[in-house]
């Protein structure tokens, strides 16, 4: 698989909330890399080999990728995305519930749900690209989370996110109801992650409303040689 292989998503979609496994969250950004930009479908089915996986994410090792990559399969078509806006909030899948694991060969095959298309194709505004190359190290699905949510405003270096909101989005709205805990597991450990294996420098700040933490400053800028 070509390094410059590209991720391209509705802004919409990086904005909305769901939970899933690091190699869940890996299968679906090749699955996405393969949709070609100008191209619209009403189904569309994409085949992804063990050995694609394995090149664009050599950590997940030769001896796992076949378990992984069914597994993931198999976990992938019951996840939800919720999409909230100020007028209403909608929950969708990622797939359909046809996909099928070629084990002899390697190979999966799945299709993405209607629903999520909008969300993928032929997008012309309020979209997000990054290449499977940039992520291909990272070793938690918060950090990916995160870098794509970074990526959003890479013209700007600049991100300022209330709290809740980024709870929201990574799917822990219900959890880490004290900051620092939250800190401790999550975003530090992403942005370190982030800053050692990506082409990007972060650093991020919270900001408290009276006593308590109410939103998060990123800054963040591509690496000098």
């Amino acid at each position: 698989m070509a390094s410059s292989s590209v991720v391209r998503q509705s802004n919409d979609l990086i904005q909305a909330s769901y939970k899933m496994s690091l190699n869940e969250q890996r299968l679906i950004y090749i699955a996405i890399s393969k949709i070609p930009f100008n191209e619209k479908k009403e189904n569309r089915t994409v085949e992804i080999t063990a050995e694609e996986f394995l090149a664009a994410f050599p950590s997940v090792g030769k001896g796992n990728v076949h378990i992984e990559l069914r597994k993931s399969l198999d976990d992938l078509w019951a996840r939800e995305i919720l999409l909230s806006s100020s007028q209403e909030e909608s929950k969708i899948r990622w797939l359909t519930s046809q996909s099928r694991y070629l084990q002899q060969s390697g190979r999966l095959k799945f299709s993405f749900s209607p629903e999520i298309l909008p969300y993928l194709e032929n997008l012309k505004e309020r979209f997000t690209i990054f290449h499977l190359f940039d992520i291909k190290n990272l070793s938690t699905t918060y950090a990916l989370r995160i870098f794509e949510l970074l990526m959003q405003f890479q013209t700007t270096g600049v991100v300022i996110i209330s709290l809740e909101q980024c709870k929201f989005r990574l799917g822990l709205e219900d959890n880490y109801k004290d900051y620092r805990d939250f800190k401790k597991r999550i975003i530090s450990p992403s942005i370190n992650d982030i800053n050692k294996k990506t082409r990007i420098k972060v650093t991020f700040s919270a900001k408290k409303r009276g006593k308590t933490v109410d939103s998060l400053h990123f800054f963040f800028s591509e690496k000098v040689d």
